[in-house]
């Protein structure tokens, strides 16, 4: 067999060395395709020697024979079908069948890429999914009502099912200096302020918040008189904003907090 390649052949129609068939274009003087007896012969060589090869003879009056031919191959086993959804095979040929369920597998890959889904026969944390569905924390149901993340130490948190975080530390702040003096009576007072990195970022927002002061140790007492600190919620959700208010430059403040938010 061989392409047509007569001088009037439309030269790569279907790619470099694959000429085609052109009817041709007065207008600019291109020829239409013209045949000769070899391509003719080739073609019908090819078609009668499969005819033969069944075991079929030519018929004038028949215009089925090669479709019969192709039906007899496959009858008597030229040509093996193959309806398995995982075949290796490399000499049989797949079913309608076996090409339906690779086209419904390659469909339902591309729809569960495009949506961010999985499918409902795939476990997430040990839970069977029940439909179809894009992945969030509800949707996967994997988190049960006394399941809960911690993180404990100091600093430490922990995010409750409900969606409740609470957060904790204790922090040694630098030592008070000269910042925001007040004189009440014969004693000055200053307040610095200090930003806190909480060990993660709330979701949205703090609700509330408990600072105290650490005092010393009973083997190591002082005086706390005159120590004060505050908290503002507002600002950052990954920060703590306070402000220690002392009579005494160079006191090192140590806090303890507790915050709330979700």
């Amino acid at each position: 067999m061989h392409r047509i390649d007569t001088s009037t052949a439309q030269r790569d129609k279907f790619g470099q060395g694959k000429n085609g068939f052109t009817r041709g274009n007065p207008q600019t003087g291109t020829p239409a395709t013209q045949l000769d007896y070899l391509y003719c012969d080739a073609i019908q060589e090819e078609i009668a020697n499969a005819i033969e090869s069944a075991g079929i003879k030519l018929d004038k009056s028949k215009h089925d024979q090669l479709a019969t031919a192709i039906k007899e191959f496959v009858k008597k086993g030229s040509v093996k079908l193959n309806s398995s959804t995982n075949s290796t095979s490399e000499t049989e040929a797949a079913t309608p069948l076996a090409v339906k369920y690779a086209y419904d597998l390659a469909g339902q890959a591309k729809w569960h890429a495009t949506n961010n889904a999985v499918q409902k026969t795939q476990k997430i944390n040990g839970k069977q999914l029940d439909t179809d569905i894009a992945l969030n924390a509800y949707d996967i149901g994997a988190l049960s009502k006394r399941d809960f993340y911690t993180q404990l130490g100091n600093p430490g948190f922990e995010i409750m099912p409900s969606g409740l975080v609470r957060q904790w530390g204790t922090v040694q702040l630098y030592p008070i200096r000269e910042f925001n003096s007040e004189q009440i009576g014969d004693t000055k007072f200053y307040t610095n302020y200090y930003e806190i990195l909480l060990p993660i970022a709330f979701p949205h927002n703090s609700d509330a918040v408990n600072v105290t002061l650490a005092c010393t140790t009973y083997n190591n007492q002082s005086s706390m008189c005159g120590n004060s600190v505050s908290a503002n919620l507002h600002g950052s959700p990954s920060k703590l904003t306070i402000a220690v208010t002392s009579p005494h430059l160079g006191f090192n403040p140590v806090v303890h907090f507790e915050i709330i938010g979700h």
